[in-house]
């Protein structure tokens, strides 16, 4: 009896593998992130004639692939694991000052290094900008009125910050809560479709980051069944895959609103983070894989905000970033930056946390 219970176990996907992971898989989400960056810039430097396919044809195709398949998936698997991370952190001490207090100290103070030196190079020395402009750039006023995106992520997480406590209220029932996660899902997802039709203009401005709401509010619902340890039979893991899949094959194949390739890219996301976190499980005894997806992964907030300024600069500067030299020699130079960057910012916090 007892093998067959083990057998049963054993045929099962681990929901609290996600959490187990949760560091590797946010470094592969960054990395994913990076690489989809220069993804861009190599396609962006094809159509504009700067490169052609034919010298490279393998490594151009390879590229392209990445550009439509994986696209910017990354970010939907940070946002995610988002989700799930705010409600394990909230579980353990729902303290709502306590919570603020900690996250946004967390994101702000590097946020705030960053963006302080990134758009000083931007506005006073590239764009011939005033105090004003900097101002509203730094605060991410200019995000709202117009569609400025570096660093965008940053003010998507201040304002799901602002709402989590809301949101995991809501979802911390037993009873009604799939129906509540409903209501939540409706509303996110209507939001931007509204606003689509209603006004184009804010919606190319902020469909970057209201787009992505949907899979934070799945990230917290699904928070508690990844804590618990829900097991799911991984014949129905294997079903939500291929559909996946095939939901990305027929975004690419097929002509979608703005707002449903992003939703379709969504459900990619949820499936390539259920695959991801299989390949993590099966080969967790490659240790210095391991290791090196949670190096990434412990510098993956940083790694963000610095590397988006850093490929924003070279550009301003001259450089290609379509070309792989002067592209990953940024991303190693990114990665040095954000290693102390981290450092600094843990000093600083520490302070903080002395004197508040």
């Amino acid at each position: 009896m007892h093998n067959k219970i083990n057998e049963k176990y054993d045929s099962c996907f681990d929901l609290g593998w996600i959490s187990k992971y949760r560091n590797e898989l946010f470094g592969i989400a960054i990395v994913a992130i990076m690489l989809f960056h220069y993804s861009v810039d190599f396609n962006s430097a094809i159509e504009k004639g700067r490169i052609g396919m034919e010298p490279f044809l393998l490594k151009s195709c390879i590229i392209l692939d990445y550009y439509k398949w994986i696209s910017s998936i990354g970010v939907e698997i940070f946002v995610f694991l988002s989700g799930m991370g705010l409600y394990y952190s909230f579980y353990n001490n729902n303290n709502i000052g306590t919570f603020y207090k900690k996250r946004y100290k967390r994101i702000l103070v590097p946020y705030l290094i960053v963006a302080s030196v990134f758009w000083a190079f931007k506005d006073f020395k590239f764009q011939g900008e005033g105090l004003k402009e900097y101002l509203q750039d730094i605060s991410f006023v200019t995000f709202f009125t117009d569609g400025v995106h570096t660093i965008w992520f940053i003010a998507l997480m201040i304002v799901l910050y602002l709402l989590f406590p809301v949101i995991y209220k809501l979802l911390d029932r037993e009873k009604n809560r799939t129906a509540v996660l409903i209501i939540l899902l409706v509303l996110a997802y209507g939001m931007p479709i509204v606003l689509f039709y209603s006004n184009q203009m804010m919606y190319d401005r902020i469909s970057i980051a209201v787009t992505r709401i949907p899979l934070f509010i799945l990230g917290c619902y699904f928070g508690k069944y990844i804590k618990s340890g829900y097991r799911v039979p991984y014949s129905h893991i294997l079903i939500f895959a291929v559909i996946a899949i095939f939901i990305k094959y027929c975004r690419l194949c097929l002509d979608f609103e703005p707002y449903m390739s992003r939703y379709l890219d969504g459900i990619f996301a949820l499936g390539l983070l259920i695959m991801l976190t299989s390949a993590i499980e099966i080969c967790k005894n490659f240790n210095a894989l391991n290791r090196l997806w949670r190096f990434f992964g412990k510098y993956s907030l940083e790694l963000y905000m610095v590397h988006v300024s850093m490929r924003n600069l070279m550009k301003e500067f001259g450089y290609d970033a379509y070309r792989i030299s002067q592209y990953f020699g940024m991303i190693v130079l990114a990665i040095v930056v954000s290693v102390l960057l981290n450092k600094f910012c843990s000093l600083i916090n520490r302070i903080l946390n002395r004197i508040c």
